[in-house]
């Protein structure tokens, strides 16, 4: 991954703020298959997923997280 896992975190979250769920989730993804013990990824794309109303998806990766 080209930027540090602190940048993508932060990016991550200012998209999902700006209503930009869909690409805080395309950021993340990456940086949770890289890194898949890293809970507060995981909270980051549970966040954007529920911004999406998609909620098993947040439910899985709110789950990931723990």
């Amino acid at each position: 991954m080209s930027e540090p896992t602190t940048a993508v975190l932060l990016r991550a979250a200012e998209l999902t703020a700006s209503g930009k769920p869909r690409q805080a989730i395309d950021l993340l993804r990456p940086l949770v298959a890289a890194n898949p013990r890293h809970a507060e990824a995981w909270c980051r794309l549970a966040a954007a997923h529920l911004d999406l109303g998609e909620a098993d998806h947040a439910l899985d990766s709110a789950k990931r997280a723990m």
